[in-house]
């Protein structure tokens, strides 16, 4: 059996303002980088957990971020055997509510007992990438919102794969699941077959890479860097009237400065939204 490692970080610094979810969101963005593959906020600390066998931080130290400017200490400990499972059989994430439209659960929780709703099944092998995060919760929205009966589309960076499957559960003809982190593609597989949907349009690497084209949408939740650089990609992969739907970055500054940047690329804008300090567009081809 596997033998883990927990790491636990406590905020030394951070901008003023910014909520204790939203640091540690971005913490454990950095740290899913290094081989992390599992995270709980919890009592003022996120605990991250790790493979003893790939792990090459130190014991202890302090984790630094440069945009937004961020400082965490972190302390950490070897778990005996076995004890990684009973962590996440105890702790794990509860069930969301999607404007009273989803349900998204683990394999071993409850159904929810309103049976109107629309259950998904992702299996608890990273929080992040559920609709924990305000960014993925505010995607989700704009997916309930539009009209993606019969279209073929991509879910871009996809994580694990919720806001695909979501699009296909909503009657989507097919979708292209992309990431170039190997293990979020397994877990996107795996999440795939649990809600009983085909696995076979998985790609691993970038978007540019997979030559895919005349999609009629795309779903991005990914950093702010890479959105603006792939705009010009966005663009050419959509059909006209395809709908972008992006997120992943901060409300204000952020927002104004893709929004900006999409206009130039003859985006016309669709929806906008902002929670907790985060923010979503979305836009569709003219």
């Amino acid at each position: 059996m596997k033998q883990y490692k927990v790491y636990r970080y406590c905020i030394e610094e951070a901008p003023e303002g910014m909520s204790e979810e939203s640091v540690y969101d971005l913490v454990a963005e950095q740290l899913a980088t290094m081989g992390f593959d599992t995270f709980i906020q919890e009592s003022g600390l996120l605990m991250a957990y790790i493979s003893a066998e790939i792990c090459t931080l130190p014991e202890k130290g302090v984790l630094e971020i440069e945009f937004p400017p961020l400082r965490c200490a972190y302390t950490s400990e070897l778990l005996p055997e076995g004890h990684y499972n009973a962590v996440w059989e105890g702790k794990e994430a509860k069930p969301i509510t999607v404007v009273n439209q989803l349900y998204i659960r683990a394999p071993h929780h409850a159904h929810s007992p309103n049976r109107n709703l629309l259950e998904i099944l992702i299996a608890p092998k990273d929080t992040f990438g559920t609709a924990s995060h305000p960014t993925t919760h505010m995607m989700l929205e704009m997916i309930l919102k539009s009209d993606l009966r019969g279209k073929r589309g991509i879910d871009v960076g996809c994580g694990t794969g919720l806001l695909g499957i979501t699009a296909l559960l909503r009657g989507a003809e097919e979708v292209h699941f992309i990431d170039t982190d190997e293990r979020a593609i397994r877990n996107t597989q795996e999440n795939l077959l649990l809600n009983n949907l085909s696995a076979n349009n998985l790609y691993l690497g970038t978007l540019s890479e997979s030559g895919l084209s005349d999609m009629d949408f795309l779903l991005v939740n990914i950093h702010r860097n890479i959105i603006l650089s792939d705009l010009p990609l966005y663009r050419t992969t959509l059909r006209h009237k395809g709908i972008l739907l992006l997120s992943g970055f901060f409300e204000e500054e952020d927002a104004a400065t893709i929004r900006q940047a999409a206009l130039e690329q003859e985006f016309t804008p669709l929806y906008e939204m902002q929670k907790e300090g985060w923010a979503a567009l979305g836009f569709y081809c003219r």
